[in-house]
């Protein structure tokens, strides 16, 4: 009989009608010794439903094979390009969005705070709805986008991928369970901010908004965005506090990490290499400006093909800000 441990990372060796197919990946999240041995998991790649139990002396756990740190990556590379999907077709037109609607950016002319560059695609927020003008507002971008800059997407459904994560403003989610009223099992939403208590404030087409889904009681589906795995996350997490632990050992300077308030999506780390000379706070004590000698500043800036990560993004700008390479992985968006 196999013993699992949390953190495991298995591989399903054999196809189970009901779990998985061969060469889907889990990880092992809880341990349970009563009334039962069993193991609670969740889908890194494949799985049916995302997550699940089972028993350690089931067939399924027979079939499962424990991957070496190395082992991972490979196996999820594999997966990947075994599951790679021809992005559907769709229509480039030239008119005024609506909302909801997906557009391209073919010409594009940022203003001062905004970032994004032709090819990027986004979804419209809100729209002037118009032939004279069609300026339109986005997800994740500040300001509008003018009709010059953009075409429509229609037909556009590129492949959607579930991900257990933090939501942001936004978001698409499906709800896991029943959540009270519309707000039901499988039932999908966009989310439109967040409730003291943690809660989602969300909206969808059919009800409107008013509703929300509990903070666990839900996935977000991304469409076609890379994300980095949890080890992937870990490993920017462990490379970014190592060069931070290195630095104060050398030095009486400090470290800091902010993010763009115009752009929450880029981030920044401040190397002070000497004492800070004058610090100007605000009336809640937060740091509103640095006086400082020998300044080193990194960004790191997500690209719209990507899901944010603040460790990833934080790892990326202190490399840039201490000279020091950016792990392959990430370059690479492995």
């Amino acid at each position: 009989m196999k013993k699992f441990k949390v953190g495991n990372v298995l591989r399903l060796s054999e196809s189970n009608d009901i779990v998985g197919e061969s060469g889907d990946i889990i990880k092992i999240i809880d341990v349970f010794s009563q009334p039962v041995a069993d193991c609670e998991y969740t889908a890194i790649r494949g799985c049916k439903g995302g997550f699940g139990l089972f028993s350690i002396t089931s067939e399924f756990a027979s079939s499962l094979e424990l991957l070496t740190k190395k082992e991972i990556g490979e196996a999820i590379r594999k997966w990947d390009a075994d599951h790679a999907k021809k992005e559907p077709k769709y229509r480039e037109v030239k008119r005024p969005a609506k909302v909801g609607e997906k557009i391209k950016i073919v010409n594009a002319h940022p203003i001062v705070g905004q970032h994004y560059s032709n090819g990027d695609i986004f979804e419209v927020k809100n729209s002037s709805g118009t032939s004279c003008t069609g300026d339109v507002i986005v997800f994740g971008i500040k300001s509008f986008i003018d009709f010059r800059e953009y075409v429509v997407l229609e037909d556009y459904n590129p492949e959607q991928k579930e991900e257990r994560r933090k939501a942001k403003v936004g978001d698409t989610i499906k709800v896991l369970r029943d959540n009270g009223g519309a707000v039901r099992a499988g039932t999908i939403w966009k989310v439109t901010n967040f409730s003291p208590l943690g809660s989602l404030c969300v909206t969808n087409e059919y009800w409107g908004g008013g509703f929300s889904v509990n903070s666990d009681n839900y996935v977000v589906i991304s469409f076609g965005k890379h994300s980095y795995t949890e080890e992937q996350i870990d490993e920017a997490k462990k490379i970014t506090l190592n060069m931070i632990k290195e630095f104060y050992s050398k030095s009486k300077g400090s470290i800091l990490f902010s993010t763009n308030v115009i752009n929450p999506e880029e981030g920044n780390a401040y190397v002070l290499k000497k004492d800070v000379s004058k610090l100007s706070s605000s009336s809640k004590g937060e740091i509103t400006s640095i006086t400082a000698e020998q300044v080193l500043h990194g960004v790191s800036k997500c690209s719209n093909n990507d899901e944010p990560n603040e460790w990833i993004g934080k790892c990326v700008a202190l490399c840039k800000a201490l000279h020091k390479p950016i792990p392959k992985f990430i370059m690479d968006g492995d």
